[in-house]
């Protein structure tokens, strides 16, 4: 495989896609959104810098959403605060997404992404197609985006520092990664 080469991909559905940038307009949270391998987002300021370290991505400012919608939506990324994220997340609960599945991967972010796509789904795609069987996967997590990934691998390994939630599914668990 090439790092280049996107060998899975399941977009967001337009009308959800629309819906939650949308909503991330209206509070105060950075917006990133990623589509064809580019990193797009609402504003430039320390949180999308601090997220920027994070993926080594350049950002784009998004000028025209409808045209990012065109060309695909792998994931919208929202970041704030620990107690705006939690509080939104509760929120949005109560929302009708048609398509999406949305979770913490980092207190501060509130991932969006096809409900048919998870790192427990990509684990497999990539296991199979390099022929590794379930059993011999290795999988290292500490965040709620970990969940599927964890529980897909023969061995299932949480960060010390990890949610409890990844904590109780996990085999072992392992020293933080702070």
């Amino acid at each position: 495989f090439r790092s280049e080469e996107i060998l899975f991909s399941k977009d967001l559905i337009s009308s959800d896609a629309r819906k939650i940038y949308e909503l991330g307009s209206k509070i105060d949270v950075l917006i990133v959104v990623w589509s064809n391998n580019t990193l797009y987002a609402n504003m430039f300021d320390e949180r999308l810098e601090s997220y920027r370290s994070l993926s080594g991505a350049t950002p784009v400012l998004i000028t025209d959403f409808e045209e990012i919608i065109k060309q695909g939506i792998t994931k919208i990324l929202w970041s704030g605060t620990e107690s705006l994220i939690a509080k939104y997340k509760e929120e949005l609960k109560n929302e009708d997404f048609k398509n999406t599945t949305f979770v913490t991967s980092q207190p501060i972010f509130l991932e969006f992404f096809n409900k048919d796509v998870n790192k427990g789904v990509s684990l497999d795609f990539i296991a199979k197609s390099c022929g590794i069987k379930q059993e011999e996967v290795v999988a290292v997590g500490d965040g709620l985006n970990d969940y599927e990934m964890i529980e897909y691998a023969g061995l299932g390994v949480a960060m010390g520092n990890a949610c409890e939630e990844i904590k109780k599914i996990a085999n072992h668990i392992t020293r933080t990664n702070d």
